[in-house]
């Protein structure tokens, strides 16, 4: 196995409103927010039929190795009642299931997680999410013979949020010598759980993935921890490069610490010295839900590929500019045909 995913699972549904369509919904344009699976529910009866995708940035993730030819691990949990899962968990199931992703979910009591994401002509994005049964996991269900075998076990940030879940599969990575993948996930991750990540970046081989903003409140913990304690400190200026140089310098090539920049690029930190790769921004672009993800994952097949920071940084931000066309983790299975081929050529 090269990579076990483990982490929130989300059925994404995806509505692009037209000018003009007529919406029984009241609706907070621009805003996210978290509502129960009765809300969600009720929600869903009042709008068209979503187009829906197995989501969560860990499933992402995996959808874009796999399709690169990673052999790829996913569990987490779903909902349903009796012997099945519910219809939302179904229907994860089905689409996780046709990326070639072996699927090893636990059934919850709490409905199957969603999201929904809106689109509609001059408002911005608004993002509906009903976690339910996504948060569940149970450090049980980390068996040490999955980790032993994977090249590197990914995980999202809110894992950390769980902390004997967090400290089995840390102490099962460092126990096994497993890469440790870490995506921040959000804003409040890197700040709140600062010190958490810090300890897991000590004791394990980690690759960390951020994007620019998590990388920016995940630094400015960092400084801040430092100058509270009263030893030496970061400058303000450019607190992410200073602080990830720095903590790329405790090991020779781990701590890997990659900011994703979105249309700007991204940027990778290894053994005390960075590197950055540019993008081509997406003119028309329908949807971002999902980009960060894919890059992450296209960027772990790369690691496994064993090539260099500059090179899995071009591949990657390649990977996520296509996901910027369709609904979510709906990949173009031709495109990523087409890349893991010229990689292929590559490395054969």
């Amino acid at each position: 196995m090269d990579i076990l995913g483990i982490g929130s699972l989300l059925l994404d549904g995806f509505l692009f409103l037209e000018d003009g369509q007529e919406c029984a919904a009241e609706l907070s344009f621009g805003k996210t927010e978290h509502v129960s699976p009765g809300e969600m529910d009720i929600l869903l009866q009042k709008l068209p039929e979503p187009v829906y995708t197995a989501g969560g940035t860990v499933a992402n993730a995996l959808k874009a190795a796999s399709l690169l030819g990673a052999e790829t691990v996913l569990t987490g949990c779903l909902g349903g009642n009796g012997a099945d899962f519910d219809e939302w968990g179904r229907r994860f199931e089905s689409d996780i299931g046709s990326y070639g992703i072996h699927f090893i979910p636990e059934k919850r009591e709490d409905p199957t997680g969603r999201c929904l994401v809106i689109y509609a002509p001059g408002k911005e994005k608004t993002i509906i999410c009903a976690p339910s049964a996504a948060p569940r996991l149970s450090p049980g269900q980390i068996r040490p013979e999955q980790v032993s075998a994977a090249g590197i076990v990914l995980i999202d940030g809110f894992v950390l949020q769980n902390r004997p879940l967090a400290d089995r599969i840390s102490g099962l990575c460092r126990q096994y010598k497993t890469v440790l993948a870490i995506d921040m996930a959000a804003v409040f991750i890197a700040e709140q759980y600062a010190q958490e990540i810090l300890r897991l970046i000590r004791e394990n081989r980690c690759i960390i993935f951020m994007n620019e903003a998590e990388s920016t409140a995940f630094a400015k913990a960092v400084s801040e921890t430092r100058k509270a304690g009263n030893n030496s400190f970061f400058p303000e200026k450019d607190i992410p490069d200073t602080v990830f140089r720095e903590l790329g310098r405790t090991g020779e090539n781990f701590p890997l610490i990659i900011s994703k920049k979105g249309e700007k690029g991204a940027r990778a930190w290894q053994s005390g010295s960075s590197c950055q790769a540019g993008t081509d921004p997406e003119k028309a672009p329908l949807d971002d839900t999902g980009a960060g993800d894919v890059f992450c994952g296209t960027f772990l097949s790369a690691f496994l590929r064993g090539m260099n920071p500059a090179e899995m940084l071009a591949l990657s931000n390649r990977a996520a500019r296509s996901v910027l066309t369709v609904p979510g983790s709906s990949l173009d299975r031709d495109f990523f045909s087409n890349l893991k081929n010229s990689l292929d050529g590559k490395n054969p």
